[in-house]
């Protein structure tokens, strides 16, 4: 898309479509998605928010009536309405230069004519073969004579490439208002969800103010609430007030800070965090040096914070092109394949973002109608002298904040961007079954020394491999002038071994980020 022409939020758009064909189980036309964009031609970053909220009739009397005292985590009532759709119509109509309809083709073409499925992709789908095996239409797509599709075999997503060609004619309206959404909207309500073409036709994405704070002699921006963006913010004002926060990235000083910080961030993000539209979100206050500097005064007395498994089952990219144009993108469809289910003919695979409401009417997660859910899903930036620096991400559920900053702060000490997502990371909460709220998991090539030493500062520590995929695959691209470098995390299904480098000026690397 970059050599054919297009900018940053072409190809990235472009990019999200192919990872519907590629990796389905992690993202789709039935999530959510934010997406900043930094615009060179007024040096704005502009954030979109595309996620979807509660349909009309979710309340928690209603869930009740239903047997239900605590959400479903699967299934059609575990759904909010998609509003990744909208968001791609909504930021192509605004700042696209390529059609949406040749945006989509090549992923059309890609699922119907079928795709090599990666080793992670049939670990999931073995991990989930109870999951496929229940819905019709995940168990045509993804297993043969009951067991799923193994790693090399091809996987063909036919009523999906339908769908997608049949939007390409016809526009995203249709996901909403048109065959598409009465298709999904009959789909649910005939298998007990409660998700209506009324909700869908009402649906709306937002665009909104990024959050931002300054880092050492950055400016980090990154995606508001009802996103934990801003968690990621904290961490970082926190980091620079803590004793040892500014010491060598990896160190076991500079590591048990940023432990601390991030159990206060944690708390305040538990505590505040929902959907602005209808509760009270203290954004401005949570992103500021002020309340850092309280938090910190006052970390004795903070509570132990607690927190949901993490899972990882989201994608995030990045993109930059010739006009200094950036755009940092994340689309999920929450847990690995969503809801597991797939409304008759659609091949859309329905996410089940509505698994994190709240039934507690004080909580401000508390489901309500229309009311959208707080969302592991976040976007990155940071600008140095008001252009794209760092254009970075990770998904990582719940570890998505601690994952960032690591790369951030590894980005900062001079580390390339391969360098930075490849280097041994930590994440501190429930990674694997049994863990507790607080278990600190650090990959083995930490070092023996480090992690020692972690044990001695009070942490809980368990080992996991180098590279572990369970600790986010993170992806950054590093604009210095007209050196722009790119790295993939080892971590993820694409990269290489030993990860290099894409490194190159901007003309020419063109080419070869597009590929």
């Amino acid at each position: 898309m970059l050599a054919g022409g297009g900018n940053a939020l072409d190809a990235a758009l472009a990019t999200n479509a192919m990872l519907w064909a590629h990796y389905p189980h992690m993202c789709g036309l039935g999530g959510d998605v934010w997406i900043l964009y930094y615009e060179a031609a007024t040096s704005r970053v502009h954030c979109l928010n595309g996620t979807g909220g509660a349909p009309r009739l979710a309340t928690p009397d209603e869930y009740a009536r239903r047997g239900y005292t605590q959400m479903p985590q699967k299934g059609p009532l575990s759904m909010v309405v998609p509003g990744a759709a909208a968001g791609w119509d909504d930021a192509s109509r605004r700042f696209g230069t390529i059609a949406v309809s040749d945006l989509l083709r090549p992923a059309a073409k890609a699922a119907y004519e079928g795709v090599e499925i990666t080793p992670k992709l049939a670990g999931w789908m073995a991990k989930d073969r109870e999951l496929l095996a229940g819905d019709p239409g995940l168990a045509a797509v993804f297993t043969k004579e009951g067991e799923p599709l193994p790693a090399g075999a091809t996987l063909r997503q036919s009523a999906l490439a339908a769908t997608l060609d049949h939007i390409a004619d016809v526009g995203f309206s249709d996901f909403y208002g048109g065959e598409t959404g009465e298709a999904i909207a009959r789909g649910v309500s005939e298998a007990g969800g409660l998700l209506t073409t009324d909700d869908l036709k009402a649906h709306t994405s937002i665009w909104v103010q990024p959050v931002t704070t300054r880092f050492d002699g950055v400016q980090v921006v990154t995606t508001p609430p009802n996103s934990q963006g801003i968690a990621s913010l904290e961490i970082l004002n926190l980091l620079s007030l803590l004793e040892g926060g500014r010491a060598t990235p990896g160190s076991s000083r500079q590591l048990n800070a940023f432990l601390e910080a991030r159990r206060l961030a944690y708390v305040d993000r538990n505590r505040y965090l929902g959907d602005p539209s209808h509760v009270s979100v203290p954004t401005d206050l949570l992103s500021s040096l002020d309340h850092a500097r309280r938090v910190a005064d006052d970390a004795q007395a903070t509570p132990r914070c607690s927190s949901a498994p993490m899972g990882g089952d989201t994608v995030y990219l990045g993109a930059v092109d010739r006009w200094g144009n950036a755009c940092s993108v994340i689309q999920s469809i929450c847990h690995s394949f969503g809801s597991g289910f797939v409304p008759t003919g659609t091949g859309v695979l329905m996410a089940n973002r509505g698994a994190y409401f709240s039934f507690d009417p004080q909580h401000p997660n508390v489901i309500a109608p229309g009311k959208r859910p707080v969302h592991t899903l976040m976007a990155s930036m940071a600008l140095k002298d008001r252009r794209p620096w760092l254009v970075f991400g990770t998904m990582g559920g719940e570890g998505q904040p601690q994952t960032n900053v690591q790369v951030l702060l590894r980005a900062l000490a001079g580390e390339s961007p391969a360098d930075a997502v490849a280097a041994p990371r930590v994440l501190s909460g429930q990674l694997f079954p049994g863990d507790a709220d607080d278990q600190l998991h650090a990959e083995e090539n930490l070092g023996a020394d480090v992690i020692a030493e972690l044990r001695q500062f009070g942490h809980n520590v368990k080992i996991v491999p180098p590279h572990d995929e369970m600790m986010g695959h993170a992806h950054a691209i590093l604009i210095d002038g007209d050196r722009i470098q790119a790295g993939v995390d080892p971590r993820s299904d694409g990269a290489a071994p030993e990860p290099a480098s894409a490194d190159s000026n901007a003309d020419a690397a063109i080419e070869e980020r597009s590929s």
